[in-house]
């Protein structure tokens, strides 16, 4: 019989962005959980705090704008909060912003990890789930499919530092015996989504890529590629191995370029639909 972990008191990092967001909305959603969120956030360029309005318990619920990297801040948060589980969710995103400055995505998304691990370390009740890319994976050729065996092939600086601090994680679990989960996701849209993160120019536009619909509405009930209900039962699960690795696809693959494509059909769409009511 599976044992099932209850979380109570979650600290989200990166809660007010696209996925953060509508894992909080979830879980307040949810009828058997009766605990507390802590969202920290530091509010950069992709982050809204509007995406959680309206879809929060406020006696339930806190945010903190802060950075991941103060390690004192996050200790504080988890002992005045009585935090069990932490969803890492905060990263430094995007192939092209990488290439046009590195450096931020090796301090958030490697020494952030790092600092966060560090907390968990000297509170190792807390239960630990790591948000990571497929882009860790590299590209998808013409066919296939990326699974948990993938061999890790990052290909910009925004992959390969996913890539290492996915090592950090399954390292931390393994040397120090933390309780930790990691997810590698594919591309992910849908209501609340910042169009401009997929209508740019990058270097490897035509590179195949796997996508995954997410949606507020569609959160309500239960579909095979709505990553939220697949990070629950990870959370939950406490039969896992140590450091255990999940993958999640659409199951739909296409070239970036296409997808950019019906992007700006549908915004140009939209656009001349608002013109006629003018």
């Amino acid at each position: 019989m599976t044992t099932l972990r209850q979380p109570q008191n979650v600290l989200v990092t990166g809660g007010c962005g696209f996925i953060g967001s509508a894992f909080i909305r979830f879980l307040f959603r949810q009828a058997g959980f009766s605990g507390k969120i802590v969202n920290l956030d530091l509010l950069t360029y992709a982050a809204n705090p509007d995406n959680v309005a309206g879809a929060v318990d406020p006696a339930r619920y806190t945010f903190v704008q802060g950075d991941i990297g103060d390690s004192e801040l996050v200790s504080r948060l988890c002992r005045e909060h009585a935090v069990d589980t932490l969803v890492h969710f905060a990263a430094e995103s995007h192939v092209d912003r990488s290439i046009v400055g590195p450096g931020a995505f090796m301090q958030a998304n490697i020494l952030g990890t790092y600092q966060l691990l560090e907390v968990v370390r000297t509170l190792s009740h807390i239960h630990f789930h790591h948000v990571s890319t497929d882009e860790v994976y590299g590209s998808l050729g013409p066919t296939g499919l990326f699974s948990e065996t993938t061999p890790y092939d990052p290909s910009s600086p925004y992959s390969a530092s996913k890539a290492a601090s996915d090592h950090l994680v399954r390292a931390y679990a393994r040397t120090y015996g933390i309780s930790t989960t990691l997810s590698n996701c594919s591309n992910n849209f849908g209501d609340e989504f910042k169009l401009m993160q997929q209508l740019t120019t990058v270097r490897h536009i035509q590179s195949m890529q796997t996508f995954c619909y997410l949606s507020k509405r569609l959160l309500t009930s239960c579909g095979p590629n709505l990553y939220v209900f697949a990070l629950m039962g990870w959370l939950r699960n406490e039969q896992v191995d140590c450091a255990q690795r999940y993958g999640r696809g659409g199951k739909w693959q296409s070239p970036l370029c296409r997808i950019q494509s019906l992007l700006i059909t549908v915004v140009r769409h939209k656009r001349q639909c608002a013109a006629t009511l003018i």
